[in-house]
């Protein structure tokens, strides 16, 4: 019985269809496909990511896709193949998130306490409890109106959130594309992304991006569109992108 990859090299041959075609049509690279057709499936991401190149070849022939795919898994279980990591969204830094619970308790704390001696329960100087009761709305409207200089106005959270250092990516995929992204030198993705798919990454200091379909992926960083990092089915590896050289591939106006 032929191999997995005979099956497709023959159907391949027998439509008379060179792999540049398939590669172009399938955006899977030709050493990929050269890769199957050996049974060299060691040289593949492995995973859902062959599987999934197994279907798109498979469909592109004619051939039944979800056989093929079967036979793989039966001859390559899943224990056997490359470790695939699932995308990881990554969060937000705890640390961060801990600051604003204190922003906001302080913030809270100093408002109650505040009212409290508006009113009178806390004693500054004179006791404000003293005050002819029909005054104090006046009071407290003027107060109100001019804080005192010993109560500190801290910044907003958003205004805070706005000077946080870092680099904020979203990947939008254009057209089907594998990425692997690391966020300060951890693994935070290696991912099969579909068309309309997107994906965001939260980073200190840098990026580094390995992409099998350069052209297959809009990327903005900080909210500013970079340039196509390489053409339709090209495969970049070890793509830096840091807190330094990001601003360089920002996409001018009108381009």
């Amino acid at each position: 019985m032929a191999s997995i990859g005979e099956q497709f090299k023959k159907e391949r041959i027998a439509r008379e269809i060179s792999l540049e075609d398939v590669a172009r049509e399938t955006k899977i690279r030709v050493s990929f496909l050269q890769a199957i057709e050996e049974d060299r499936f060691d040289l593949l991401p492995g995973g859902v990511f062959t599987r999934n190149f197994l279907r798109a070849y498979a469909a592109y022939l004619g051939l039944d896709d979800e056989e093929l795919v079967k036979s793989y898994v039966q001859q390559y279980p899943p224990s056997e193949e490359k470790k695939v990591y699932p995308l990881l969204v990554v969060e937000e830094h705890k640390s961060k998130r801990h600051f604003y619970q204190i922003v906001i308790f302080i913030i809270l704390i100093l408002i109650l306490g505040y009212i409290l001696w508006v009113n009178g329960w806390l004693f500054k100087g004179e006791n404000a409890s003293t005050l002819p009761q029909q005054e104090m709305p006046s009071v407290v409207e003027k107060e109100m109106a001019v804080p005192p200089e010993s109560l500190e106005v801290l910044p907003s959270i958003e205004d805070t959130s706005a000077e946080v250092s870092g680099l904020n990516m979203e990947l939008r995929a254009i057209d089907l594309c594998w990425v692997e992204v690391s966020a300060d030198d951890k693994l935070a993705a290696y991912q099969l992304l579909q068309p309309g798919e997107k994906a965001t990454f939260a980073a200190q200091q840098r990026f580094v991006l390995t992409i099998g379909n350069a052209g297959g992926v809009e990327i903005t960083i900080n909210g500013k569109r970079l340039r196509p990092l390489g053409e339709l089915g090209e495969v970049k590896r070890s793509l830096i992108l840091d807190a330094e050289n990001w601003r360089q591939f920002i996409v001018e106006d009108g381009q």
